[in-house]
Parts: structure tokens; C-alpha cells; sequence
């Protein structure tokens, strides 16, 4: 899923929404055939969210708009995983991920924020990656 035209991919159903829109949630959560409002009875295997914000240079601007992605992303994989289930999704470094992260630990056995080699030394990129969903 991506707001942006997803070139096709042989095999991979794409959506091409904004994740943030009921219509793109009920079209995943239809593929999925998610049952509603239960945690722990999802069927993935795994979520992942490289979801970011247009930025605009105002670091706490744009850490929040980024909040409201992650905190979109998380609240869908709660829903989606399976128990066993993997979350791995971008954040920015600062403000409320700390918090976030506290929130993520309670529902996975493990949580992992990590800065991967690939991203720049002076980006705020980073990513959390939950293993073992609780449900």
C-alpha cells in the first residue's frame, strides 16, 4: 500500500491509499480477513510500516507527523498479527517514541529500535522491530 503508483509486482495484490483512510483499511483488513476489534486473532505473520511524513524542517513538526503514522501502524498491527507475530515499522528519534515504545513492549516478548548502517549518519530515521506479539 502506498499513496504513491506501486509498480506491479508479479504475485503482490497493491493498494495504491492512504493508509490513514477507512477505505484502505477496509480493503487490507478485507485481505486479510481480519476478525473486528479483536486482538491476538489476526492472521499475519508480520507488519511492516516504512510510512513517513512529507517533512517540512521543523523537527518537532515533523517527529509528531511521524507519531501519527507509527502510532496508526502499531494500532493496525495489533489487530492484524497472529500471536507469535513481527512489527517492524519507521520512527523518528525523539519526543514521544520513547513512549510509544513502552506501549509496544507490553503487547511483544522483544523491542528493538536500531539505526540500520544504510541510513545517514545525521538522519532521525530509525526503526522499532517487535518480535513475539503477546496479543
Amino acid at each position: 500500500m502506498d499513496l504513491l503508483e506501486i509498480k506491479p509486482i508479479n504475485g503482490v495484490e497493491t493498494y495504491q491509499g492512504d493508509f490513514t483512510s477507512d477505505e484502505a483499511l477496509r480493503w487490507l483488513e478485507e485481505k486479510l480477513n481480519l476478525p473486528h476489534d479483536e486482538f491476538g486473532q489476526g492472521t499475519a505473520d508480520i507488519v511492516m510500516s516504512d510510512m513517513a511524513p512529507n517533512t517540512v524542517g521543523h523537527k518537532k513538526t515533523d517527529h509528531l507527523r511521524q507519531m501519527v503514522l507509527l502510532e496508526y501502524a502499531f494500532d493496525f498491527a495489533l489487530k492484524a498479527l497472529k500471536v507469535g507475530g513481527t512489527f517492524v515499522a519507521k520512527s523518528f528519534t525523539g519526543g514521544t517514541t520513547n513512549d510509544l515504545i513502552k506501549q509496544i513492549n507490553s503487547h511483544f516478548e522483544h523491542v528493538h529500535h536500531i539505526k540500520p548502517p544504510s541510513s545517514r549518519k545525521d538522519s532521525v530515521e530509525m526503526f522499532i522491530v517487535a518480535t513475539g506479539f503477546k496479543g
